[in-house]
């Protein structure tokens, strides 16, 4: 044999050789190991990268089913509330916050149920992948869910607590405390208004400024201590309460709200010392007779009157 027939049985062989260790490699059924050359990378670390990339596609309709029931319910709820809450006779309104709430809600239980899921397949499959991604989800739609849920707690909160002094000083079963909305009280009666009530309804509504030191007197400072923010914005529920009941002339309901005070102060919680404080500073007030009250002063200027000269409405509603 020629030394070059020889070379060319060589290089076919060579080349056949070469091909059968390609389709080894890229070629293999099960019961075939891949060669040891080729990165094969592990199933769970493979699936965590995909579900980075794109979530399943079960996983997104879960999602985009819970975020179509969460508006749903918003609509009917924004419709239909505010009848049910008159059926009900509760205070409990549904404003955009709400809105916010329900979705930041929705959004984090998806968040739980992955993460709740991923723990379960991982402990099934003894997988080792990272769970740092999939505890930032639900941590994050915590946070965004405690956030706007702290603010409409406060909001629903103040008016649960201060709506049975409402009604007991108006006399009127069906009238509820109302905290505005900001973004009602920046568009509606706005800048000036620390309570006002609508002629003929039972609504005290009340500035969110005032739901706020209410909030931070009730919750925050167990009732004691309050400053004058705080004492003005307690009295003012009950000044509206008399506005509600019929009492057009605003020296005629400061005066007589002023003897509800300490009574309303001590149902509220606090101590007959506290109760009694807050009653006195009130009157203080009114009177003009405070000047560390600059806020309450200014805003019970227009009050300034004797108030012995107006009869008491307290005793004859009591009477009844």
């Amino acid at each position: 044999m020629d030394k070059e027939k020889q070379d060319d049985i060589t290089g076919a062989g060579m080349s056949a050789a070469s091909k059968m260790d390609v389709d080894a490699i890229y070629s293999y059924d099960a019961d075939t190991p891949p060669a040891k050359d080729r990165y094969v990378p592990d199933a769970a670390l493979q699936e965590e990268l995909d579900s980075i990339a794109k979530p399943p596609k079960r996983e997104s309709r879960l999602l985009r089913n819970l975020m179509l029931i969460a508006a749903a319910v918003s609509v009917v709820a924004f419709i239909g509330w505010p009848h049910m809450a008159q059926v009900l006779n509760t205070p409990i309104d549904f404003g955009p916050l709400t809105t916010v709430c329900l979705f930041a809600l929705v959004f984090f239980i998806y968040n739980v149920a992955r993460l709740v899921q991923y723990i379960h397949k991982a402990m099934v499959e003894h997988s080792r992948a990272s769970l740092s991604y999939h505890l930032i989800m639900p941590t994050v739609s915590f946070l965004v869910l405690f956030g706007v849920g702290y603010f409409e707690f406060k909001h629903q909160a103040v008016q649960l607590i201060i709506t049975p002094a409402v009604r007991e000083v108006s006399n009127e079963p069906t009238a509820v405390a109302r905290c505005d909305r900001i973004l009602r009280n920046l568009l509606d009666r706005g800048g000036g208004y620390y309570g006002y009530v609508y002629p003929g309804e039972t609504e005290a509504h009340l500035n969110p400024v005032v739901c706020n030191s209410i909030f931070d007197w009730y919750f925050l400072q167990d009732k004691t201590a309050s400053d004058d923010m705080q004492v003005f914005a307690l009295h003012t529920p009950l000044h509206e309460a008399e506005h509600v009941r019929g009492i057009g002339n605003e020296l005629m309901a400061e005066c007589t709200s002023l003897e509800w005070t300490e009574d309303i102060m001590l149902k509220l919680g606090a101590s007959r010392a506290e109760a009694k404080s807050v009653a006195d500073r009130s009157v203080e007030y009114q009177q003009g007779r405070n000047s560390s009250a600059s806020i309450a002063s200014q805003k019970l200027s227009k009050y300034e009157g004797d108030c012995k000269d107006v009869p008491s409405q307290r005793a004859g509603l009591l009477e009844e």
